[in-house]
């Protein structure tokens, strides 16, 4: 059958020009990279299938594409490939081997690669990042509209207690995971060691993190995602003015009573995209916005802010949390109702204690 199917693949005049370079995988594919080098009729390259995992490319170009095999390990012939070029990529069959060596056509798999060029051709809303690392309030500003090596190369350059600020948050991390998986870590700009951190307490990986994103955009249910990350990530960027004392003592109260709840109740990628799936949500729906002027910097100095920073290291338990009544009711996702709120009338200026503060030290399971 193999034989047919190269012979079928030959007998077409299609040239086979251009295949060298790089390629991530799309639909089924996701998460998947694919790297090609011509040298006269010869095919040399790698195929990565998960992190972790790489096959040697080696073959022989035919008239649509190419074909040969797939090496780990230093054992011949592993598994085999079959690839045909394609206007923006090339589609690829992952063909591997029975206990005889042979190839198990029954059991081949088929994926489509996008060349990286065609990828950045095909995505004109991507923003230039900066090339120098940018301060964690310029990355929740603009990480939205940097293609996904940027959001990985700026994102791998914050310092270590503003990454674990952000993977405090479930929507805001998750978030931020499936951007830079796009970019098909570990690579040269996301190593293995940053892809572990990220990922540590995640039960799942890149592969099946980008496969239960696109299950949501399927079902088009991807906007409210995105809706609560953008409010978990104002959060985390007022909580960061907040040690800066660059907002007023009661804005930073509010970020205080509003964001402890939802670092208390996180949840991993799988529970939180796979509810956003159905339509459902892992915790109550957070408010649209802020409370006017949370995010804006120009409030700062309309209050100073005295005395001991804002923001400690020290996490508090949800029992304390629970016993003190930080956690605001279900019904009220504005956090009113916290412990230390003195609230007169609806509307009126509200002053807290900070009895639950957020914390920047990254809790453990």
């Amino acid at each position: 059958m193999l034989a047919i199917l190269l012979l079928a693949a030959s007998a077409l005049p299609l040239s086979a020009a251009g295949l060298s370079g790089r390629y991530e995988g799309i639909g089924a594919g996701a998460g998947m990279s694919l790297v090609l080098n011509e040298t006269g009729e010869r095919i040399e390259g790698a195929f990565r299938p998960r992190e972790g995992l790489e096959y040697r490319l080696s073959g022989e170009r035919s008239a649509k594409g190419a074909e040969g095999s797939l090496i780990i390990g230093g054992k011949a012939s592993a598994a085999f490939f079959h690839l045909e070029k394609r206007p923006l990529g090339v589609q690829f069959l992952f063909i591997p081997s029975n206990a005889k060596g042979l190839p198990d056509i029954a059991s081949a798999r088929e994926y489509s690669f996008l060349n990286e060029d065609a990828r950045k051709a095909s995505s004109p809303d991507y923003r230039p990042a900066p090339q120098a690392p940018v301060d964690v309030v310029r990355f929740v500003d603009r990480y939205t509209e940097w293609s996904p090596r940027d959001v990985a190369r700026q994102y791998a350059a914050l310092p270590d207690d503003m990454r674990a600020l952000i993977l405090l948050y479930d929507y805001a991390s998750v978030d931020v995971i499936w951007r830079i998986c796009r970019s098909g870590p570990p690579n040269d700009v996301f190593p293995q060691a940053a892809l572990d951190e990220l990922l540590d307490r995640q039960t799942a990986d890149c592969r099946e993190i980008l496969r239960l994103v696109k299950d949501v955009q399927d079902k088009k249910h991807f906007g409210e995602f995105l809706r609560r990350a953008k409010f978990e990530m104002q959060l985390v960027r007022s909580t960061v003015q907040c040690a800066r004392g660059r907002m007023p003592q009661a804005r930073c109260a509010d970020v205080s009573a509003i964001g402890g709840p939802l670092i208390l109740r996180w949840q991993d990628a799988t529970v939180l995209l796979g509810g956003a799936a159905k339509g459902e949500a892992a915790v109550t729906a957070p408010p649209a916005d802020l409370p006017p002027d949370m995010s804006d910097d120009a409030s700062a100095g309309t209050e100073e802010v005295r005395g001991q920073v804002l923001v400690p290291l020290s996490r508090p338990s949800l029992s304390e949390v629970e016993s003190s009544g930080s956690v605001p009711p279900a019904d009220r996702p504005d956090g009113a109702g916290a412990a230390g709120r003195e609230v007169e009338t609806p509307g009126a200026d509200m002053r807290t204690t900070l009895s639950a503060p957020l914390p920047l030290a990254r809790p453990r399971r």
